[in-house]
């Protein structure tokens, strides 16, 4: 190879390891985050009927397809979850209800985790 070509694959490669650190320094600046917020809201005031585990009546009347088993579950019902939850209450239908304090945390979690361009 050419001192030129090397050069250059050596640019691209430090541009590529910034572009990476910063998708890693993004990722960590979500707070509230799933694992230190989200796993456990969704364990407390949705999976009593939004998880593939249940089905019939267990399910409470919950939509056969909307799960929150997994992120990618919530992920793509993230807008109907802030709608239910926060902008019209209506989920949890049966107590207990999440507190202001958690809504607000729900609403700041999937605003970061879950905004388009963030996979």
């Amino acid at each position: 190879m050419r001192r030129r070509e090397v050069l250059g694959l050596a640019v691209l490669a430090i541009l590529a390891l910034a572009a990476a650190q910063a998708v890693l320094a993004a990722d960590k600046a979500c707070d509230p985050n799933y694992d230190n917020f989200g796993k456990a809201f969704v364990a407390k005031y949705c999976l009593g009927c939004h998880t593939s585990a249940k089905t019939g009546k267990d399910r409470m009347g919950a939509p056969k397809k909307t799960n929150f088993d997994a992120p990618a579950d919530i992920k793509k019902a993230k807008a109907d979850i802030v709608k239910m939850t926060i902008a019209k209450p209506a989920m949890p239908p049966m107590d207990p209800k999440p507190t202001d304090d958690e809504k607000a945390k729900l609403k700041a979690w999937l605003d970061c985790e879950y905004s388009q361009g963030r996979d």
